[in-house]
């Protein structure tokens, strides 16, 4: 966390007030994606109006508690099909933001990556995901620059095809025969029902992680 010490993460649950007349309502939520300029967040139920766009809204954060009043901004967008994730402009007085175009969570689920038409599907596991892209472990021979299809499996039965790019090839520390690399991969061409589709698997995903950050509807088969 970089900034204001009032700053909160992905997946930390925050109320938001919404104005009704005169009167501030809260509602809980939780934060799906932070972008340099933005504030993603998943609503508990959906609201409406009341967060229509350009709306004014407040944001309160377990820490901004003890340290003064809601940060208030506005919503700028909503995307999704049902509106149960819209986004904010990132408040002011959260200070200087990371330069990380989107958060990521850690979380290990099953990946597929295709890299030629006529190769199978290489079985991978991600490391860490979030509304811009990925980070695998894979032992397939990839360079940076590269695009290929990808499967994400956000549950056990519904994979998530896209196109992906990587960026950036590291050594796997956790391998010390060195033929496994930790793959960074960013999502390519997603629409805005894509990156909604994303935002909301992160928050059900990540109420139950154990120790190594395996979702609850991965224990039983592994990862």
């Amino acid at each position: 966390m970089t900034g204001h010490s009032n700053e909160p993460a992905i997946l930390d649950r925050v109320t938001l007030e919404t104005l009704s007349g005169a009167e501030w309502l809260p509602h809980q939520a939780t934060i799906a994606n932070l972008t340099p300029r933005e504030v993603w967040l998943g609503l508990d139920e959906q609201l409406g109006e009341l967060v229509e766009a350009q709306r004014r809204v407040r944001i309160a954060t377990p820490q901004s508690a003890e340290l003064g009043p809601p940060a208030e901004t506005v919503v700028e967008r909503h995307i999704g099909a049902d509106g149960r994730v819209i986004v904010l402009g990132r408040p002011d007085s959260w200070g200087v933001p990371s330069r990380r175009a989107n958060s990521r969570i850690n979380l290990a689920i099953p990946a597929y990556l295709r890299p030629g038409d006529d190769l199978a599907p290489v079985p991978a596991r991600t490391t860490n995901i979030g509304v811009g892209g990925f980070h695998c472990l894979s032992d397939i021979p990839i360079a940076v620059g590269h695009t290929l299809p990808v499967t994400l499996m956000l549950t056990p039965l519904d994979p998530f095809e896209c196109q992906a790019q990587v960026v950036r090839l590291d050594n796997n520390p956790d391998d010390p025969s060195g033929r496994h690399m930790v793959v960074a991969f960013r999502f390519l061409d997603l629409t805005e029902q894509d990156e909604a589709t994303i935002a909301e698997a992160l928050i059900a995903l990540a109420d139950d992680l154990d120790s190594e950050a395996v979702p609850q509807a991965w224990r039983s088969g592994g990862v």
